[in-house]
């Protein structure tokens, strides 16, 4: 097998494992919306969070659910999250009032995350040394 022929079935490969990766972030956002939905409700009713807040992310549909997780995922690992008008939302409320949820699956489209975008990189780097 030539040097070619190996250069290009390594980049369909990572072509479809990026394909197959964003494919369970749409099933993640169809299966966990409700629930992102429902923690916000929960950080509002709380007083910890404002509608308009959140109402940019929530009005994104399936690109704004990353960035709803991600908040999320940035408080429950102990990290303070900038809010519009120079406000914070501090993690040790928020984990209190998100004691009762499951939330393990955040881990997981976390790490998803981390490794699509491990793969675009390596993509886009491929594609800038060698003609595709």
């Amino acid at each position: 097998m030539s040097f070619e022929n190996a250069y290009s079935i390594f980049v369909i490969l990572l072509s479809i494992i990026l394909i197959a990766i964003v494919v369970t972030f749409y099933a993640d956002y169809r299966k966990h919306s409700p629930q992102i939905v429902k923690v916000y409700e929960l950080l509002k009713q709380q007083q910890l969070l404002r509608s308009d807040d959140y109402t940019l992310w929530e009005g994104l549909g399936f690109w704004g659910f990353g960035f709803r997780v991600t908040i999320i995922s940035k408080l429950l690992s102990g990290k303070r999250v900038k809010l519009p008008r120079s406000r914070w939302l501090e993690p040790a409320p928020v984990k209190n009032a998100l004691c009762g949820m499951d939330l393990e699956w955040i881990n997981v489209y976390i790490r998803k995350n981390k490794i699509a975008l491990i793969v675009f990189a390596a993509l886009l780097m491929l594609s800038f040394l060698h003609d595709i």
